[in-house]
């Protein structure tokens, strides 16, 4: 982190930097909803879906763990994490969980009642995120972030492979990108970020692909960190440099709809596609990821029009 950590500079890349990642979040999500519906079938994707999923989510932990630190400072932390991410949690799993029953027919995989009323404790796929985010920061008002935090970050992270319950995996895995967050600080050498970490993430991923572990290891097995932390240099770089790119501030500023919101219009973009025909399939996950990006967007601003975007969580 450069000598301006507290000036909107540095804000402003951050806000780029998740910009970039929660288009890849989407992305990724389209991808696999396609690939899950048999829309797209070359063995190609599935390479790409690995090597997106080896650093985008690190990269999204070890950003909101950088704001974690001034935020502790001020008063009502924990009670404005329970506005800003514990509620938000609840309040669109049920609303994902509920048109997912409605339209269980239509879409990939189904929900139930039943499964609707677990998610105090076992959340539904995408909002995993706020689960474990909310559980670190309830952490980090009892164990300030440091070296001893830091520690049992790296413990469980080495013992995350052995974890069965998905969550708790989830939880041990990423714990040390957050805690990373909180208390390193990324230097401000854009170039060397971005170039540096772009070449060892491809010439680690290709070493992964030559080698076949890609087959027998998950993207997010302890081995590969540094691949994720070289993914998560790239992308901090790229952000530096592109800082002032409104574009991607305001993407970013956006994630939190986007985030919570774009599993719905994904699948819906896929029903789209059906009606018109559309069959290459890089048009199909391009247009999935667009209708995915901008559908939350507009579903922001009506709510925010309607005055409930704060009531919505956004």
């Amino acid at each position: 982190m450069s000598d301006d950590a507290n000036s909107g500079a540095r804000v402003h890349w951050i806000d780029v930097a998740r910009g970039i990642g929660i288009v890849l979040v989407v992305f990724g999500h389209a991808l696999r909803g396609l690939m899950t519906s048999g829309d797209v079938i070359s063995l190609g994707w599935m390479d790409v879906d690995y090597v997106v999923y080896t650093f985008h989510m690190p990269l999204f932990m070890l950003l909101a763990g950088m704001n974690v630190p001034r935020s502790l400072e001020r008063p009502g932390f924990l009670r404005k994490k329970l506005q800003g991410i514990a509620w938000p949690y609840f309040l669109w799993s049920i609303i994902h969980g509920v048109l997912m029953i409605g339209a269980a027919s239509a879409i990939n995989g189904g929900m139930n009642l039943g499964r609707l009323l677990e998610i105090p404790y076992n959340p539904i796929s995408p909002f995993w995120f706020l689960y474990v985010l909310f559980l670190y920061m309830v952490l980090v008002t009892i164990w300030r972030p440091g070296i001893g935090l830091l520690t049992l970050a790296v413990v469980l992270f080495v013992v995350s492979p052995i974890v069965n319950q998905t969550t708790a995996q989830q939880f041990c895995y990423f714990m040390l990108f957050f805690v990373a967050g909180c208390i390193m600080k990324i230097p401000n050498w854009p170039r060397a970020l971005l170039f540096g970490g772009g070449v060892a993430f491809t010439v680690g991923l290709g070493l992964v692909f030559v080698l076949g572990l890609h087959e027998i290891i998950s993207f997010y097995a302890p081995g590969l960190l540094p691949i994720a932390a070289a993914g998560i240099a790239m992308i901090c770089g790229a952000a530096m440099i592109l800082r002032n790119s409104r574009f991607l501030q305001f993407l970013g500023r956006m994630s939190m709809a986007i985030y919570v919101m774009h599993v719905v219009f994904t699948a819906g973009s896929r029903m789209i596609l059906h009606r018109i025909g559309l069959e290459n399939e890089v048009a199909m996950v391009a247009a999935s990821t667009l209708i995915g990006v901008s559908g939350p967007i507009a579903g922001y601003y009506a709510l925010r029009m309607a005055r409930l975007s704060k009531l919505a969580g956004l």
